[in-house]
């Protein structure tokens, strides 16, 4: 379908003092495909990624032997559970050292794999997010939203509803755009990978979603590249990553904004001082 994507380029990365030190575990399917073939931008979910965290100063800190970590999912989906219990231990290793031993946050970018990783390594205190909770939990104090004066629509994928994040990603959505639908369908019916061999069940999820976003809307956004896909082929929106959206709207903290905050942290303690 037209929604398969190619691949894209690695940014430069630009820290300053005050970063957020941020392990960024870029999932499989977002190393392996780019933006779809029919999108107006063209850069991967893993550069617009990249880029937000440029913005919001973050100092971006990789899993050692990327290329080849995977959390499991694309094997447990096929029922082959030791083999993902195998790559996800191998994953754990590497996100163990990366964060500095659950010192630092670590980020996917896909939401079916944040469950996958959370639901394995439970244990462990590793503090996982995924673009929604990582936005709302960082981002937000870190960047300035400017919304888009336009229509959007937002689709939580069964991944995100089994989180408790999907009202996270509506409220993201609302600081990005002036104006945003949140269609009811329950499922994409993509099932991980199902909606490439079997699309009769992706067609079949989706076949109140047209229905359901206004005529208005041209841009759609969730948090799995797979159910994107699916969204994007049996409906009149296009479907991208919801990092796509949060980087239209958002800028840099401007320098005016911290001075704000400073002279308001200098006012309170020259109060509390003054007062002892």
């Amino acid at each position: 379908p037209q929604a398969m994507p190619a691949k894209r380029a690695l940014p430069p990365q630009v820290t300053t003092e005050g970063a957020l030190k941020v392990v960024y575990f870029t999932t499989c399917i977002n190393r392996t495909m780019g933006a779809a073939k029919d999108a107006d931008n063209k850069e991967s979910v893993f550069y617009k990624t990249m880029n937000i965290l440029s913005k919001a100063n973050c100092e971006v800190i990789f899993p050692e032997d990327l290329d080849n970590q995977c959390c499991g999912l694309a094997f447990s989906s096929q029922g082959f559970a030791d083999a993902a219990k195998v790559v996800l231990q191998r994953l754990k290793d590497r996100l163990w050292v990366a964060s500095n031993y659950g010192a630092y946050p670590i980020l996917f970018d896909m939401s079916p794999c944040l469950l996958q990783a959370k639901e394995g390594l439970a244990t462990l205190g590793l503090k996982l997010y995924d673009l929604t909770n990582f936005t709302t939990t960082f981002l937000v104090d870190r960047l300035d939203f400017e919304p888009v004066d336009e229509a959007v629509a937002v689709f939580s994928v069964c991944s995100l509803k089994k989180m408790g994040l999907d009202d996270q990603l509506y409220q993201i959505a609302k600081l990005c755009s002036t104006k945003v639908y949140n269609p009811k369908t329950n499922c994409c019916g993509f099932a991980g990978n199902k909606g490439f061999t079997h699309p009769e069940l992706n067609a079949f999820g989706l076949r109140e979603l047209d229905r359901q976003i206004p005529s208005e809307v041209r841009s759609g956004y969730a948090t799995s590249r797979s159910c994107e896909i699916g969204l994007s082929t049996h409906s009149k929106v296009k479907f991208q990553s919801i990092v796509n959206l949060i980087d239209r709207a958002t800028r840099p903290k401007s320098p005016s904004n911290k001075i704000q905050f400073h002279e308001k942290t200098i006012i309170a303690w020259c109060y509390f001082t003054t007062n002892l």
